[in-house]
């Protein structure tokens, strides 16, 4: 088992900067493509994403956290770099005090990481409605601001 990484003040610092301005964090909820003993057909996924047009910002950022992955979006034009379980279950217990404007969704997406532990096992209703209730929390959350006061009227 590896030890979890520990993060320069001074980089959490630069990446939480990044993150608040270009980054998106969410639990993704993704079709199920396997057999697996739960009735849902979907599966909630921890996802933290920062884009660029420049790749090099990105390539700083996965060689700080020492994973991620890279993709060019051709259709926006633009880099993305995304980061899932393990190491967001490293990295977001460090980086949230450094976060200002996405402090609550990354706190929202480390709730989620610290409950749901476990994989392939059948959900009971209340771990599903759990789950769910944290996604749609973070999506109100990252909504624009004019979009959340229309639902807010209709609701």
């Amino acid at each position: 088992m590896l030890l979890p990484l520990v993060y320069k003040d001074t980089d959490l610092a630069w990446i939480a900067g990044f993150m608040d301005g270009e980054g998106s964090f969410m639990i993704q909820k993704r079709n199920k493509h396997w057999k697996s003993p739960t009735p849902y057909k979907w599966y909630h996924r921890p996802c933290v994403s920062v884009s660029q047009v420049e790749i090099e910002p990105l390539e700083h950022i996965a060689s700080i956290i020492g994973s991620g992955g890279i993709n060019l979006n051709t259709n926006k034009k633009v880099h993305e770099l995304r980061f899932h379980g393990k190491t967001l279950r490293n990295l977001l217990p460090q980086l949230v005090p450094y976060l200002f404007c996405k402090r609550t969704q990354a706190e929202l997406v480390l709730k989620f990481l610290l409950r749901c532990k476990y994989r392939g096992k059948k959900l009971t209703k209340k771990e599903w409605d759990f789950r769910e209730e944290i996604r749609l929390q973070i999506c109100e959350l990252n909504m624009k601001p004019e979009w959340r006061r229309k639902l807010r009227i209709v609701s």
